[in-house]
């Protein structure tokens, strides 16, 4: 877990969960290029204590396969105690099943990293 990139003040927060570092600083750091402020999770545990002590941000970008608590259960988390954050999920796996899978758990979107970051940043903007 890793304090804010930008100043609290910033209009836009994103969560963001990954467990791969280099996948995680390429959309930290694409988020902050944007005007972002980041907070992130290395794993599933971690994005659902931040939750659960109060953080609310504008959007979280979860990677579904996490290490011990899942995706899954990061976007569940937000759907219960942080309804107006806009989920994303996200995977290199782009099945179909997977993806409604995620919506069903909470998710908004779906982001395959292949796609990369521009199609996050699209995402996870409000009234996406």
């Amino acid at each position: 877990m890793t304090a804010p990139a930008t100043p609290p003040s910033a209009p836009r927060t994103i969560l963001i969960v990954e467990d791969d570092d280099e996948v995680l600083q390429r959309f930290d750091r694409a988020f902050r290029t944007a005007g972002w402020a980041t907070v992130d999770a290395r794993n599933g545990a971690d994005a659902i204590a931040l939750v659960k002590s109060g953080l609310r941000p504008t959007a979280a970008l979860v990677d579904i396969g996490l290490p011990g608590a899942s995706g899954f259960d990061v976007l569940r988390e937000l759907k219960t105690s942080a309804p107006a954050t806009r989920a994303l999920a996200c995977s290199s796996l782009e099945d179909p099943i997977l993806i409604a899978t995620c919506r069903r758990a909470g998710a908004a979107d779906f982001v395959a990293k292949s796609k990369g970051v521009a199609e996050a940043l699209r995402l996870a903007e409000p009234g996406a």
